[in-house]
């Protein structure tokens, strides 16, 4: 499978590793190897985790309080966003339509 990035999504990575570049030095760079290794994790088993909103699911972070929401059309998952797990559920889904 191919993974597609939507540009939020993009937007949301660099957001958060700059955070938590500022908070501490190297703190960006875990928080960006947290997510390739929980990209690796999906990309292994896409339908390991259960739909939680119709079609999307997501894959926790494990030492960080976020998620990778993606869903699976065809032969690709596409990432839609970085989701901050302590923020407002659902401000994320302006970004797609099904």
């Amino acid at each position: 499978m191919t993974v597609f990035w939507f540009e939020e999504a993009q937007f949301d990575l660099s957001e958060q590793a700059l955070y938590y570049e500022l908070k501490q030095e190297g703190l960006g760079d875990r928080f960006i190897d947290q997510m390739e290794e929980t990209l690796a994790r999906i990309v292994q088993d896409p339908i390991r985790r259960r739909l939680f909103d119709g079609s999307h699911r997501k894959e926790n972070f494990r030492n960080f309080p976020y998620a990778l929401l993606y869903r699976i059309r065809e032969d690709e998952i596409q990432i839609v966003a970085i989701m901050a797990l302590e923020r407002a559920p659902g401000y994320w889904k302006d970004r797609v339509r099904d």
